[in-house]
């Protein structure tokens, strides 16, 4: 089974889900396996290990023990933290590669967090840095999804030109940014874990 859908209510209540609650407890443990953080995260077993293995490969994690029984890292393959990236989970490709969108909403929720007031073009600039470019474009979008979820209202209209209104941030919920879930079409606030928004979708 793959990686169970963010919102989804879990048996354990005290337990935290996703690739998010995996990297919070790799950083509170520094060495582990699967089964380690399988106990304490709400996630499927192999979801795991195939998340550990994009780690691997990042450079993030590495494996302190060669599996010699044939069942791989699913099973009893052993962990040790290396680089600590911060509070926001990394996402890896399986080659190793970075998966920058979720990165560039992070740093889109935190320029909004610390400008308050903000136009799309100033929200990129800010959000952009040596390793990662954020579009006018893409912060136009994600600007767009959180006024529709009233995490921010327009300050104040410049024309009819959006990249020229001003927007206040009016719900700041906490660090992690809203994600948009658009297979289900709605906004999972990881701050609160919980829907704070349900988008109409045009018919």
């Amino acid at each position: 089974m793959g990686r169970r859908p963010e919102d989804i209510a879990q048996q354990n209540p005290s337990m935290g889900h996703g690739q998010q609650a995996v990297w919070t407890k790799v950083r509170e443990l520094k060495c582990f396996g699967v089964e380690d953080l399988w106990l304490s995260v709400d996630m499927e077993r192999r979801s795991i290990a195939q998340y550990l293995e994009r780690l691997e490969a990042g450079g993030i994690i590495k494996c302190t023990n060669s599996d010699e029984t044939g069942q791989g890292a699913f099973v009893t393959n052993k962990y040790e933290l290396i680089k600590d990236v911060g509070l926001t989970a990394p996402r890896f490709t399986p080659k190793g590669n970075k998966v920058s969108a979720g990165q560039k909403k992070h740093n889109m929720w935190r320029s909004m967090r610390m400008m308050k007031i903000f136009s799309t073009k100033d929200l990129a600039l800010h959000s952009s840095n040596d390793e990662l470019t954020v579009s006018s474009k893409a912060a136009a979008t994600y600007v767009g999804y959180l006024l529709r979820a009233e995490y921010l209202r327009v300050f104040k209209k410049r024309g009819v030109d959006q990249p020229n209104n001003l927007y206040r941030l009016i719900k700041d919920t906490g660090p992690k940014y809203p994600m948009v879930q658009r297979s289900t079409a709605q906004l999972f606030d990881q701050n609160l874990q919980k829907v704070t928004f349900i988008f109409e979708v045009a018919k």
